[in-house]
């Protein structure tokens, strides 16, 4: 039964790669995710009004994003989607810093960039399930815990790099950092061959599409604290963001 399996079969290289990718992953998103409003502040000079509106309008591409998760990632593979969605993130995080220089042309960019990394996110829950099927509640629990320890890193770490160095070095460890849970995810993980039935089969497929309301109310809540940020001014920027999105 899957509450007896012993702690000992989680740690099978299937799920601790799986776990460096998830980590690496989500680490190199927040280098981004924590600093670009000060970026864009910064060396774009965009207003308050003008990073309310982004934020609200990148809310919405998020949702398109969850949306494109729900509807093909089990039509093109679960790694093959979190494969594809990572790869096209990682040229993202170094372009603009290095060759985009007007906040008009970097508008589409950061939107790729956004529906790509919230397609490859919201996709990784179901890989991510598929890694031990006997033991899925306990690899959830702690593909979470260690999403979260990714982005605590990635939270401290952003902005030393930001203010020691510059937006460039942000990108350029994202993107680093991006390849290498791309390559581990490539070579090491896998999906499970676990024999759970077609009742179990079916309890799975309800928890999935819990899951993706819920990455799909977090983005709608990304769009509310847009408009909290417009209002309320610079300073909550990060904060709502960090708290907005998954």
């Amino acid at each position: 039964m899957q509450h007896r399996l012993p702690l000992q079969a989680i740690m099978q290289p299937n799920v601790v790669a799986g776990m460096a990718f998830i980590f690496c992953t989500l680490l190199a998103i927040e280098l981004i995710m924590v600093v670009y409003a000060s970026w864009l502040a910064r060396d774009f000079g965009a207003t308050t009004a003008q990073l309310g509106s982004i934020f609200a309008l990148l809310g919405f591409v998020e949702i398109g994003g969850s949306l494109g998760a729900a509807l093909f990632t089990d039509r093109i593979g679960k790694r093959r989607a979190v494969i594809g969605g990572y790869l096209l993130t990682a040229p993202v995080d170094v372009g603009p810093a290095v060759y985009v220089r007007q906040l008009v042309a970097l508008l589409p960019v950061f939107l790729l960039y956004d529906i790509c990394f919230e397609f490859a996110v919201v996709s990784t829950f179901p890989l991510l399930s598929e890694l031990l099927p006997q033991a899925r509640g306990r690899v959830i629990a702690i593909g979470v815990a260690t999403i979260g320890l990714g982005r605590v890193v990635g939270s401290l770490l952003g902005p030393a790099l930001f203010v020691g160095i510059g937006f460039t070095a942000n990108g350029v460890l994202a993107a680093l950092l991006t390849l290498l849970g791309v390559a581990i995810c490539a070579r090491w993980v896998y999906e499970g061959s676990g024999r759970g039935g077609e009742e179990e089969r079916r309890r799975h497929e309800t928890r999935v599409r819990m899951l993706c309301t819920f990455v799909l109310l977090g983005s709608r809540f990304s769009v509310l604290g847009s408009l909290v940020r417009s209002v309320l001014g610079s300073r909550f920027l990060v904060v709502v963001r960090w708290l907005s999105v998954l």
